[in-house]
C-alpha cells in the first residue's frame, strides 16, 4: 500500500511539473518588425523574412500578413541581416542592424518589381532610432564600457554600476552602488542580469552580484517608461557576452602602486601598496552555427599598509580625574561632579 502511494505522488509530481506554466522572467531580447510596400505604396502580403545572426547564423523566418506587416521577436543582442523576398519582386537585404536589449527596430522596405533575372538589393543600414515604444533608454557596449575612467575594474570602484550615474536625471545614494533615478526610491530601481532579477540590489548591495567587465555585452539603463515586464519606474539591464562563429576573446591587467599616493598626514612615509587587477576571457563555436562557448575569469590582489588613527585617554583621565577639560555633569543628578572626577563611575 505504501509503495502504491509513493508511485502515484511520484506520479503527480511529474505531471504538475510538466503541465504547470513556468515562471515569467524579464527579457534581455529585442524585436524586428517592418512593413513591406511596392512602388506604389500598396502592401505586400505574403513576402517571405529571413533574420540572420551575424555572429552566429542563426535564422528566423516569417511572413507579412495581409496588412504587409511582419514581426520577428525574441531577439538575441547582436549585428542582424534581414532578407526580404517576393514573387515577381526584386529581393532585398538589410545588413548591419543592431538589436539591443528590450530594444524593437522597424525595418520599412519598399521592394521593386523584377526584371527577367531574379536579383537581390543589398542596403546598409543606419543607426535605427526606437520609434515604435515610447521607453527611454540609453545603451553602451562592452567597448564603451571599458573606456570609463575607473580607479579599477572591481566592485568596490562600481564596475559597470558607474555607468549608471554618467546619465541624466540618474544620482548615488550616499557611498552605496545604487542609483536613484528621477528621484526614485532604490527600491523603485532593480537591475537585471541576462533576465534574471538582482533581488539583493533591492537591499543595497549592488557589489556581490557583478559580474566581470570582462563578460558584459552592454547595459542599458531604461530612464523613463519601462516595459510593463518589469514592474519599475526605472530599470537597467545588463547582458552578458557568448560565442560565436569566430573566436574572440581579450586580457587585461592593471597595476597600480603607492608610488604616486599622497602622504598620509599622521605617517611619515607614504605607506607601502602594490594592487593587480586581471582578466582574461575567450568565446568561440564549439560546432559552427549550431553550439559556442564564453569563459572569463577577473580577479585582483591587494597589498597594502594602512595607518590606523584613534583617541588614548591621557594618565590622569584613566583614573578619572578630568579636571583639565570642561566641566562635566552627572547624568543621575544632572549637576556637576564635585572636582570634576568620576572615580565612582570606574568602579
Amino acid at each position: 500500500m505504501m509503495k502504491s502511494a509513493t508511485i502515484w505522488l511520484s506520479v503527480g509530481f511529474f505531471l504538475c511539473f510538466c503541465v504547470y506554466p513556468p515562471a515569467g522572467a524579464q527579457t534581455t531580447f529585442g524585436s524586428i518588425t517592418g512593413t513591406v510596400t511596392d512602388q506604389s505604396g500598396a502592401v505586400i502580403p505574403g513576402v517571405a523574412v529571413t533574420i540572420t545572426n551575424a555572429g552566429t547564423n542563426a535564422q528566423r523566418q516569417a511572413t507579412t500578413s495581409e496588412t504587409g506587416v511582419f514581426n520577428v521577436p525574441n531577439l538575441a543582442v547582436g549585428s542582424y541581416r534581414v532578407r526580404m523576398e517576393a514573387g515577381g519582386f526584386r529581393g532585398q537585404e538589410r545588413t548591419g542592424i543592431q538589436i539591443n536589449a528590450n530594444n524593437v527596430v522597424n525595418i520599412d522596405a519598399q521592394l521593386t518589381v523584377a526584371p527577367a533575372t531574379n536579383e537581390i538589393d543589398v542596403l546598409g543600414v543606419a543607426p535605427v532610432i526606437d520609434t515604435e515604444t515610447s521607453t527611454l533608454s540609453n545603451v553602451k557596449t562592452a567597448r564603451e564600457l571599458e573606456q570609463l575612467p575607473l580607479v579599477s575594474r572591481t566592485g568596490g570602484a562600481h564596475g559597470f554600476y558607474a555607468y549608471t550615474a554618467l546619465n541624466p536625471g540618474v544620482s548615488k545614494l550616499g557611498q552605496t552602488q545604487n542609483p536613484a533615478v528621477n528621484g526614485m526610491r532604490i527600491s523603485q530601481t532593480v537591475p537585471t542580469i541576462d533576465g534574471i532579477v538582482v533581488m539583493a540590489y533591492a537591499g543595497g548591495g549592488g557589489g556581490p552580484v557583478q559580474p566581470s567587465l570582462e563578460s558584459i555585452e552592454q547595459v542599458n539603463i531604461e530612464l523613463a517608461n519601462p516595459g510593463a515586464e518589469f514592474m519599475r519606474a526605472g530599470n537597467f539591464t545588463v547582458v552578458t557576452k557568448s560565442g560565436t562563429n569566430q573566436f574572440h576573446g581579450g586580457a587585461v591587467w592593471d597595476y597600480n602602486s603607492g608610488a604616486l599616493n599622497a602622504r598620509n598626514f599622521f605617517s611619515n612615509t607614504t605607506p607601502f601598496r602594490v594592487f593587480n587587477n586581471f582578466a582574461a576571457s575567450i568565446g568561440g563555436p564549439i560546432r559552427k552555427n549550431k553550439s559556442f562557448f564564453f569563459v572569463d575569469y577577473e580577479g585582483s590582489r591587494d597589498s597594502a599598509r594602512q595607518v590606523l588613527t584613534g583617541n588614548t585617554p591621557l594618565v590622569p583621565w584613566r583614573s578619572g580625574d578630568f579636571s583639565g577639560v570642561r566641566v562635566i555633569n552627572d547624568p543621575r543628578t544632572g549637576g556637576p561632579f564635585p572636582g570634576n572626577t568620576i572615580p565612582d563611575l570606574l568602579t
